[in-house]
């Protein structure tokens, strides 16, 4: 899977998917695949992967339809992966509940 250049730019890739959790380490793969044609470092690589980690099983956790669109959009010397999905409403962001041992609060870190 070359990337295709336009006026030396490389193209945007982008994929209609299902998301579940057995399929995200393919996509994880398919996404360092595009980065390296590209250039991108290791630790850019495996950051990303991280990131879309997290995109897809959001989708996976909190998405009623697991219908989703992965892209990669190049620019410049950054890029940004993106997972759209179906659901008509944002994300909410909550409070962590951190877990109680013995009374006492105990936070990551």
């Amino acid at each position: 899977m070359a990337p295709q250049f336009v006026e030396n730019r490389p193209l945007t890739y982008a994929w209609d998917l299902f998301a579940e959790a057995r399929g995200i380490e393919t996509w994880r793969r398919t996404l360092a695949l595009v980065l390296r044609a590209w250039g991108a470092s290791d630790a850019a690589v495996d950051l990303a992967r991280m990131g879309l980690s997290e995109l897809l099983a959001n989708v996976v956790r909190h998405v009623g339809d697991p219908h989703c669109r992965l892209s990669v959009l190049p620019d410049g010397g950054r890029v940004t992966v993106r997972v759209e999905d179906r659901s008509p409403f944002l994300p909410v962001v909550v409070e962590p509940r951190w877990r109680v041992d013995g009374g006492a609060v105990r936070r990551p870190g």
